[in-house]
C-alpha cells in the first residue's frame, strides 16, 4: 500500500492539494503487487526534471505487522492485521543530493534491481505477461470446425518487425506512413523488437469483440504492437488522421488544452475503445507508466469489418 503523498506524486492531478482527499483513480492505484510497485518507482520521471532519478526502491523487513501502520490504512485495525506481515519499500535516493544521483553506482544498482525484480518476474521476452498468456492460449486453443486456428501465431510473432518497417505501411486517407505520426513521437523509445498483434489481443476491444477468427486474423496481420517506457508522448492534441491507439497494458495520461488531466488504465471500461479517437484530437496523450498498445488504421479495420479484404496476411 502506497502512502498518500507518494500516490499524489506518482499520479498527479491538477487542482488538488496535499490536504485533498485522494480521487477514486488514485485510491484504486494505492494498492498493487510488490513487483508492480517496484516497477512504478523505478520508471517514475518527474516532468520538470525527467532525467533525474527519483526512486531507488529496496525491500526492508522490520518484522512488523499491518496493525503497526494504522495511520495509513484509512480503516479500523482488525485482528487479521496483527497477523499480516509487512515488508517496507525504502527509497535509497531520499537522502542523496540531486547532483550525486547520476553516479554510475546508482545507475548500476537501479538497473540490477529492475532486471532482477521487474523483468524477471513480470515479463518474458519482449512483451508483458498478458501477451505471453495470449500466445500460450492461442497455441493450445482449438475448435471442432477449425483445425488449430492459431497455428501460425508463433510464426508471425517470430518475424523481425522493427519501426523501420512502419514506413511502408501507408495511411489510406492521407498517404502518410505510420512513421509520420506515431514514429516521430515515440522515436527510439519503443522496444527494438516490435511484433504484429495477435487476434485475441484485438478481441478485447469493443469494436472487434464480435469479429470471427478469420477477420481477427486479417486485422492482426495488419496491426503492430508497441511497448514504450513512461513519459513517452503517443498522441498530439489537434492531429487528424485515420490511425487509432488501442491500449493493452499500462496507464496513459490525457492532457486537454485547458490544462485538465485525466487517465485511462488498461483493462477498464474506458480502455475498451480507442484512446482520444475524436478528430481533431482533443488531448495530448502520454504514457504514465510503461505501456503496451496496438496502432490500427481505421480505414483498414472498417474494410475488414465489411469483408472488403479477402486475402489473408
Amino acid at each position: 500500500m502506497l502512502e498518500k503523498h507518494v500516490v499524489r506524486r506518482l499520479y498527479p492531478l491538477s487542482g488538488t492539494t496535499a490536504s485533498s482527499d485522494l480521487t477514486t483513480f488514485q485510491k484504486k492505484n494505492r494498492e498493487m503487487s510488490i513487483y508492480r510497485g517496484m516497477e512504478l518507482f523505478l520508471e517514475y520521471k518527474d516532468t520538470s526534471t525527467p532525467e533525474l532519478p527519483v526512486y531507488c526502491p529496496v525491500l526492508y523487513d522490520r518484522i512488523t505487522a499491518l496493525n503497526s501502520y494504522a495511520a495509513i490504512l484509512d480503516r479500523t485495525v482488525t485482528s487479521d492485521d496483527r497477523e499480516t506481515a509487512v515488508v517496507e519499500v525504502v527509497n535509497l535516493l531520499a537522502a542523496i543530493p540531486m547532483a550525486k544521483r547520476f553516479s554510475s553506482d546508482i545507475s548500476n544498482l537501479r538497473e540490477r534491481i529492475y532486471r532482477g525484480i521487474v523483468k524477471k518476474n513480470m515479463r518474458k521476452g519482449s512483451g508483458y505477461t498478458l501477451i505471453d498468456d495470449i500466445r500460450r492460449n492461442a497455441k493450445t486453443r482449438k475448435t471442432d470446425k477449425i483445425k488449430d486456428p492459431y497455428g501460425d501465431v508463433d510464426k508471425r510473432a517470430d518475424r523481425q518487425v522493427t519501426l523501420d518497417t512502419l514506413t511502408t505501411v501507408k495511411n489510406r486517407n492521407s498517404g502518410h506512413a505510420v512513421s509520420s505520426s506515431i514514429h516521430k513521437l515515440i522515436g527510439d523509445s519503443s522496444d527494438k523488437r516490435t511484433v504484429p498483434a495477435e487476434p485475441l489481443m484485438l478481441a478485447k476491444f469493443s469494436k472487434f469483440s464480435r469479429l470471427d477468427h478469420n477477420k481477427l486474423e486479417k486485422l492482426a496481420a495488419r496491426s503492430l504492437l508497441f511497448t514504450v517506457p513512461p513519459g513517452t508522448k503517443l498522441l498530439e492534441r489537434g492531429t487528424t488522421d485515420t490511425w487509432n491507439l488501442y491500449l493493452l497494458e499500462g496507464t496513459l495520461q490525457l492532457a486537454a488544452a485547458d490544462g485538465g488531466i485525466k487517465y485511462i488504465e488498461a483493462d477498464t471500461e474506458n480502455a475498451q475503445s480507442p484512446v482520444a479517437s475524436l478528430k481533431p484530437r482533443m488531448y495530448t496523450v502520454s504514457a504514465l507508466t510503461r505501456a503496451s498498445f496496438i496502432w490500427i488504421d481505421d480505414n483498414v479495420a472498417d474494410q475488414i469489418l465489411r469483408g472488403d479484404i479477402a486475402s489473408k496476411g
